[in-house]
């Protein structure tokens, strides 16, 4: 488990994102830090909730925040122009074999494979052992649950 601080971006819905950051850093097993105290403890890195998603932030910003969007850049470019089941990792699973697996994803890291996967019909099962990616998969899961485009793929992705 990678320990690492968790606090929230400031905005006019303050109240209820603090609450919402303390909910994640005890599942998670996150610190919770006020984000005044981000500042004065400047850790290299630190989880971030905004209104939109949870992220991955770098204190010094040289590097873009790091999230998940299931409906958005490269997920949603492969899920309507990236093949279909002629693509590398449905063949790999059967998809061009006329039956559609059920697939376990042992290393679903940022969730690529899983949400292909799923978009062309397989129940998939993510597995992740880092704290700081799962928790980045379980509100990307969350926030497909609200976008009409995409709730059916989501109802076949498990995090586990």
């Amino acid at each position: 488990m990678i320990h690492i601080p968790i606090t929230y971006q400031q905005n006019k819905h303050l109240d209820n994102l603090i609450e919402q950051t303390k909910q994640l850093a005890q599942k998670w097993q996150f610190q919770f830090l006020s984000y005044e105290q981000i500042e004065n403890a400047a850790p290299p890195f630190y989880m971030q909730l905004t209104d939109e998603h949870l992220q991955l932030v770098e204190i010094n910003g040289k590097t873009k925040p790091l999230f998940i969007d299931f409906n958005a850049g490269n997920y949603r470019h492969r899920r309507l122009f990236g093949g279909g089941k002629n693509q590398l990792i449905s063949k790999a699973v059967g998809l061009n074999k006329g039956f559609t697996p059920h697939v376990l994803d042992a290393t679903a890291g940022l969730g690529r494979d899983a949400f292909v996967l799923a978009s062309l019909g397989c129940e998939v099962t993510m597995l992740e052992r880092t704290n700081i990616l799962a928790s980045l998969l379980e509100n990307a899961l969350t926030q497909a649950e609200k976008s009409n485009e995409i709730k059916d793929i989501k109802k076949r992705l498990h995090l586990i």
